[in-house]
């Protein structure tokens, strides 16, 4: 599978591009996405699919517990149960490779600005197994507050990448404003991008 395939899980039944945004480090590049949906039947709310992607540029070192989430802005709610993370990488070692490993996850933390999933990045053994191509795919529905809005809505993907001998388990929070922050904040480096869209609601 090409290892920008997961870019097309963004776009299955949605109607209109609300904001896209990229951003390349040295390390790894990350892509945030809204998309405008139909309204929620039950109080005809704007809704949107917030969606986010990851691509590691480079092997990493470190391969332990990480943290990829999407924050949001007051005026946006996140549906509960909408969520879903995949994570991807390639074993190139072995009889039929390489060979795709795929692990799919539900919110880690679900939080007032924003939900956020922890993962483990796959070790390699260099016998048997030798994983490259790591990247990833999240996304979630919310909708906008109240349902009368000019304005505009903000979101936030973020990466947070554990550089630390011996492994954590972060706890994750997304506040009010949509920020990702984590205790032991000083033993990750983070990635993020954020996009920015006019909702006019009456």
């Amino acid at each position: 599978m090409a290892r920008n395939s997961m870019y097309t899980l963004a776009n299955n039944g949605d109607t209109s591009m609300s904001g896209d945004s990229g951003t390349t480090y040295s390390w790894i590049k990350i892509r945030n996405i809204a998309t405008h949906l139909t309204r929620r039947k039950i109080d005809k709310a704007e809704r949107y699919k917030l969606s986010a992607f990851f691509d590691w540029l480079k092997e990493p070192y470190y391969r332990d517990t990480e943290v990829f989430g999407i924050g949001y802005t007051p005026n946006l709610s996140a549906i509960p149960g909408s969520e879903y993370f995949y994570y991807k990488c390639e074993n190139l070692l072995g009889y039929n490779s390489p060979t795709t490993l795929v692990n799919k996850y539900t919110a880690t933390k679900r939080d007032v600005g924003g939900y956020g999933f922890s993962f483990d990045l796959i070790e390699s053994d260099g016998m048997t197994t030798d994983y490259r191509n790591h990247r990833g795919y999240m996304t979630y529905e919310a909708y906008i507050t109240p349902t009368v809005f000019n304005g505009y809505v903000k979101s936030f993907a973020n990466y947070a990448h554990q550089e630390k001998t011996f492994s954590i388990t972060p706890t994750i929070a997304f506040p009010w404003g949509g920020a990702l922050n984590l205790n032991y904040a000083n033993d990750f480096t983070y990635a993020n991008c954020d996009i920015q869209w006019y909702v006019n609601v009456d």
